[in-house]
């Protein structure tokens, strides 16, 4: 266009395209996993899918991370995706401890987003046994002079605990006896009294052992005394 004074004036053209090389582009459909509590021996499963949103095929590879208590059976093998193609993946959960966590990686050769973290929580309904008091010290005690302690095998977790063994060791220590197997549900407890009553002087180890079916199998309450037989009187 030319200006009244005879001026070249130019026109603005259209803005220039912006050309980008063509690329595999990840796509997934969740940000992570969270499992309801399940019981021992439960499974269960859930989905998501990936898609190569992009234009050149998508190379891609899963692997976990964290507890055994996840599992995806297409992990650790490569897969290939063609553009706008979708994949659906598995991944499962069956509980060994109360909370459990993990990642599941996703790395591929999407230049933008080559790995992709996603978390995974899950819990379970298991029974937990809590054994007080683990450690006990009678002190110096007299000979022939009987003393108690209680111990109380509580199960603090969320699904009904089986005590299938209840038994005690040690010279000068018994146990009132408790026939097993013992049901507890969630909060219950039983009280086993442990009785000392030392007939000769010096160290003395007694223990108790309590066999169920939570994850810590067996636990082993420890108590200790000393016959003292200066020790005049019995309480």
């Amino acid at each position: 266009m030319i200006g009244l004074l005879g001026t070249l004036i130019a026109c603005p053209g259209p803005p220039p395209l912006e050309l980008t090389d063509p690329a595999p582009v990840l796509v997934v459909d969740v940000d992570g996993f969270e499992f309801e509590p399940l019981q021992t021996g439960e499974l269960a499963t859930q989905d998501f899918t990936v898609t190569n949103a992009g234009d050149l095929e998508l190379s891609l590879e899963l692997s976990l991370e964290g507890s055994p208590d996840f599992t995806v059976p297409s992990v650790n093998r490569p897969y290939f995706l063609e553009p706008e193609e979708t994949r659906t993946f598995e991944v499962s959960f069956s509980p060994t401890a109360e909370s459990s966590t993990g990642t599941l990686v996703l790395t591929s050769d999407d230049p933008e987003l080559p790995i992709v973290d996603l978390p995974l929580v899950g819990y379970g309904a298991l029974p937990v046994l809590h054994v007080d008091p683990l450690e006990h010290d009678f002190g110096p005690v007299g000979l022939n002079c009987q003393e108690e302690l209680v111990v109380t095998l509580e199960n603090i977790g969320s699904a009904d605990l089986t005590l299938s063994s209840i038994a005690h060791s040690g010279l000068g220590f018994s146990i009132v006896p408790v026939e097993t197997p013992v049901l507890l549900a969630p909060q219950e407890w039983l009280d086993v009294v442990v009785t000392l009553d030392l007939k000769e002087p010096g160290s003395a180890h007694g223990q108790l052992f309590v066999v169920s079916d939570a994850a810590s199998g067996q636990i082993v309450a420890n108590q200790y005394a000393d016959g003292d037989e200066l020790v005049g009187g019995c309480d």
